[in-house]
């Protein structure tokens, strides 16, 4: 059995040690190109954050105005402004925070229009490593008024139509007035303030809700109340009227010492019409009215006649709104003994005529 060569194995061991040589080379230079390219990045993003930019913002106007007074003139909400600063500290600003504030005084002259100017220092919310380059518009040109107070009441407006049948009985708010100020010219005659339209459309059934307070204008100018009241609407159903076919019988109510048996009604009975919800007013009986007169009530109108009027006793359910006629003949008659007296002598004279 041969043996193997011992060079070949010795060859074999100088060729691994060659290798892992190589292979640690290659790393270090592997480790070092990572590490160079992690190094560049950190700079260029150092650098670039560093670096300067531009940005616009369109921000609300605060005004701050003496209490009692308002400023008139066409005043923008906002302004548009340019700003500038580090790329980094640039990307955490938010539009929604910053601010154009600015306090007015009043001038020796209110009612004169004057400039208000707006500055770098009035703008709110960026931090100090940011310059304001630009501010448009830069001014504006108002005047002062000075407001009054005043209570105005509260209608509840509507719209739309309740479910058929219904109406609206009554609207109400809480509070019922409400302290407004505007200049004096605008709300001397101002007497009351609108509540946003209520909608009643399909409604059966009273409701109350929180509601805003309509602005009003006067002389081309809007003046708002930003208030809510709570407003209450009451429904009913409307009334329905029923007018009875059977003639209702007029009934006699005498004074004490009189004798109704010598009291004629013309005509003794009369048409009666009623209201009030449809279904008491549609089930409802004609027995269950009462119409009657009062001899206290008598108007002479001749001989032994009188005008007098109707009247109803009250109704549970209903109302009565309509009797025809509404005045009736109240006929006085002789006494029965006199009456019968004069018919025998009728009857006595009629028989002698007849004898002869």
């Amino acid at each position: 059995m041969l043996d193997r060569p011992e060079t070949s194995t010795r060859v074999k061991a100088k060729g691994g040690t060659a290798s892992r040589a190589k292979n640690a080379f290659l790393g270090i230079n592997h480790h070092s190109a990572l590490f160079s390219v992690l190094l560049a990045t950190i700079i260029w993003i150092y650098v670039d954050s560093r670096r300067m930019v531009e940005q616009t913002f369109d921000v609300r106007i605060d005004l701050d105005v003496p209490a009692g007074w308002e400023l008139e003139g066409n005043i923008p909400q906002d302004v548009t402004i340019s700003v500038r600063g580090a790329r980094q500290i640039m990307s955490t600003l938010n539009a929604d925070e910053i601010r154009l504030t600015k306090t007015i005084e009043v001038p020796e002259v209110p009612e004169k229009v004057f400039e208000i100017k707006f500055e770098e220092r009035d703008i709110k919310g960026i931090p100090p490593q940011v310059s304001v380059n630009i501010i448009k518009p830069n001014s504006i040109n108002a005047s002062l008024v000075q407001l009054v107070s005043k209570y105005l009441a509260v209608k509840v407006e509507t719209v739309g139509q309740p479910e058929k049948g219904y109406s609206v009985a009554l609207t109400q708010s809480e509070p019922w007035y409400v302290e407004v100020k505007a200049p004096k010219e605008l709300i001397t005659d101002q007497d009351f303030i609108r509540t946003e339209p209520i909608d009643l459309s399909g409604r059966s059934v009273g409701f109350a809700e929180w509601v805003y307070l309509q602005p009003f204008r006067k002389k081309d100018k809007t003046i708002k109340v930003d208030r809510q009241v709570y407003a209450s609407v009451e429904l009913i159903e409307k009334p329905s009227r029923r007018t009875f076919n059977e003639k209702i019988p007029v009934r006699v109510l005498i004074a004490p010492g009189e004798d109704y048996r010598e009291v004629q009604i013309k005509p003794a009975a009369v048409t009666v019409t009623v209201e009030g919800v449809i279904d008491n007013v549609s089930t409802m009986k004609a027995s269950e009215l009462v119409i009657y007169v009062d001899s206290h009530d008598k108007v002479p109108a001749g001989k032994n006649k009188f005008q007098v009027k109707c009247s109803s006793l009250p109704l549970k359910k209903a109302r009565v709104v309509q009797i025809s006629p509404d005045q009736v003949e109240w006929i006085v008659v002789a006494d029965q003994p006199e009456v019968e007296k004069k018919k025998a002598a009728e009857n006595a004279t009629t028989k002698q005529l007849e004898k002869k």
